[in-house]
């Protein structure tokens, strides 16, 4: 096999760089026929940006992957927008409630019981809960409660057993020495 050149005529450079941007030649088919050295045909080639298909075929992938990373962020910053809508809304009707409940109370503290037909304990826990869940209270209580709340039904209590008194000690046990 002949050496290869490390450079060629401007006239096979041109026809190197149609055969591999035109015709689909690898740079390692180009440098065995034309007899030039592959990295030597490498760097021109980058050097004056031949578009080869691969090079088309990574810079399509490149611009998918931007396109697709750019989709997800306005997808992200969708969401973000739909959660702090949803956030807000949620306030809004919490105070809502949060008022209605208030004039409520208000009303019943300033007129009586009379008016609400409470017919036992069951119905003012009723109310309560009501109140609180509008108010968010209960959320607040029911973490407080799972804090606080100990479980003591799984232990059993412990049993303390009279110590006996130990028998007399007779001095006929004991040797002289």
């Amino acid at each position: 096999m002949a050496k290869k050149k490390e450079s060629a005529t401007p006239s096979q450079w041109e026809a190197m760089r149609s055969a591999c941007v035109e015709g689909g030649m690898t740079f390692t088919e180009a440098s065995n026929h034309y007899s030039v050295n592959l990295e030597t045909i490498r760097s021109r080639a980058k050097r004056e940006d031949w578009q080869t298909a691969s090079v088309m075929r990574a810079k399509a992938q490149r611009a998918l992957r931007e396109v697709k990373q750019e989709e997800d962020e306005q997808l992200k910053a969708a969401i973000r927008l739909d959660r702090v809508d949803l956030v807000r809304k949620r306030e809004e009707h919490r105070m809502q409630m949060m008022q209605a409940c208030d004039d409520i109370m208000t009303t019943t503290a300033d007129n009586g019981f009379e008016h609400l037909k409470i017919r036992g304990i069951r119905d003012l826990e009723v109310l309560d809960a009501m109140v609180r869940r509008n108010l968010g209270i209960d959320i607040e209580d029911q973490a407080a409660g799972k804090l606080m709340t100990l479980d003591f039904s799984g232990v059993k209590p412990a049993t303390v057993e009279e110590k006996k008194p130990s028998p007399p000690i007779d001095d006929e046990d004991f040797v002289d020495i």
